[in-house]
C-alpha cells in the first residue's frame, strides 16, 4: 500500500477536527457495506467461528483481555 501525501490543511487542522474527519470518513466506506475479504481470510473467519460454536466458554472474558492490554484492577 503506498503512502498518499496529506493536504496542509488536514495536517494543520486541531486534533479534535482531524478525529471528526477520520469519523466522517469512516462513516462513508461503511455505506459501501462490508469490505470484501480473501478467500483464506473467509476460512480463518470459518474456523475460528466453529471454534467459537464447539466451545463458547472456551477462553478469556472481555474483561480478562482489557485487564491485561490495560493493567486494569
Amino acid at each position: 500500500m503506498s503512502q498518499m501525501e496529506l493536504p496542509s490543511e488536514i495536517l494543520n487542522m486541531s486534533a479534535v477536527d482531524r478525529l471528526q474527519l477520520i469519523g466522517r470518513i469512516w462513516d462513508s466506506i461503511n455505506d459501501d457495506g462490508p469490505p470484501p475479504i480473501s478467500d483464506s481470510q473467509r476460512e480463518i473467519l470459518d474456523k475460528r467461528l466453529a471454534a467459537f460454536e464447539a466451545d463458547p466458554n472456551k477462553g478469556e472474558s472481555w474483561d480478562q483481555v482489557r485487564s491485561e492490554l490495560f493493567g486494569d484492577e
